[in-house]
């Protein structure tokens, strides 16, 4: 019976070319964002959802990656925006009202 060795790393080789072994698929070539690696990322989608971003990606000639991660940074930067107002309020510290706003700014 042949023994069959487990690796621990995956083989410089691939290592080398800019590959990269995921557990039980192979290896699969790491992309390149902002001079990093980017991570893969598995969304399931209701089948709606899909066709809507299927439609989407192939009028406009982009990815779907593309329009995911564009939704993710616009949903953690309004997450990240309700979150630092929220501490604000919770300092109960004076506020003033839009109106007054408008006033102070001559708009």
């Amino acid at each position: 019976m042949a023994q069959v060795k487990h690796r621990t790393h995956p083989p410089a080789s691939l290592v080398a070319s800019g590959h990269r072994l995921h557990e039980g698929r192979g290896p699969r070539r790491l992309h390149q964002r902002h001079g990093r690696a980017a991570e893969v990322l598995t969304v399931r989608l209701d089948p709606e959802l899909e066709a809507r971003l299927n439609e989407l990606a192939e009028a406009t000639g982009r990815s779907k990656s593309h329009y995911v991660r564009q939704a993710i940074e616009e949903f953690l930067e309004d997450r990240a925006d309700y979150l630092l107002a929220i501490s604000l309020l919770e300092q109960n510290q004076p506020t003033i009202g839009i109106a007054e706003l408008r006033r102070e700014l001559g708009i």
